[in-house]
């Protein structure tokens, strides 16, 4: 396999490997960034050309996670061209425990109650109240929430009981998701998703938007102050 063929070769394998998923994509620009920092051919690449990658990334002000998944992506692209090349013998020029950085864990931090009082305020489309309340109290990320479908709902929230939803996540992995209902009194109730006709336009507010207000505000609070209590009504 040549220099030239070995990107298109990566990408369908990681397409067989990761369907449905970003990682090629990723993992693709990834490399071709390597490429243009060390442009020698696949073959010659040492594992002091990975330190001078991850060197000139750091220079540049790329984040420990954005190092790891760039190391991440050229150790996969070396195991795979070892493998084609039938040159698994010569060792992997990538090492991990050389070449990403550790990460350092972070703890969640609460907002105040006033400044998701604003931001619930800033949300006047029925969707979008119910695609918030659905991040603050079940920690779902925008992808999982844009993703939901009538389908997903399991069991339609009660008096005594939560809402049950199916969550497709990261790595397409499914989970069940308890949606309780605890609001405060004099709280507006979150509507229902209306069933829209079949010429109706789309909401004018986006989720871009709350999504723009959500990275202006911060993290999303662990102890919501917002419930859905309808969540799969009809």
């Amino acid at each position: 396999m040549d220099n030239e063929a070995a990107l298109p070769e990566f990408e369908r394998y990681l397409q067989r490997r990761y369907p449905g998923r970003s990682t090629a994509k990723h993992y693709l620009s990834d490399l071709r960034q390597f490429q243009k920092v060390c442009p020698k051919p696949w073959e010659a690449v040492t594992s002091a050309d990975i330190d001078a990658f991850v060197e000139a990334g750091q220079r540049q002000g790329w984040k420990p996670a954005t190092v790891q998944r760039r190391v991440a992506a050229l150790k996969t692209f070396f195991e795979f061209w070892a493998v084609e090349t039938n040159t698994l013998e010569c060792p992997n020029p990538v090492q991990p425990q050389r070449h990403a950085p550790k990460r350092g864990q972070r703890l969640p931090h609460d907002l105040a109650d006033e400044t998701v009082e604003q931001l619930w305020l800033a949300i006047d489309q029925p969707r979008d109240q119910v695609w918030f309340t659905l991040m603050l109290r079940g920690g779902l990320r925008v992808g999982e929430v844009v993703a939901l479908n009538r389908g997903d709902v399991l069991a339609a929230a009660t008096a005594n009981q939560p809402a049950r939803l199916r969550v497709l996540g990261k790595g397409r992995k499914g989970r069940p998701l308890a949606v309780a209902h605890a609001g405060r009194p004099g709280e507006p109730p979150v509507p229902q998703r209306p069933r829209a006709a079949p010429d109706r336009q789309r909401p004018a507010r986006p989720l871009a938007a709350l999504r723009r207000q959500s990275r202006g505000a911060g993290d999303l609070p662990s102890t919501p102050a917002y419930v859905c209590p309808a969540i799969g009504g009809a």
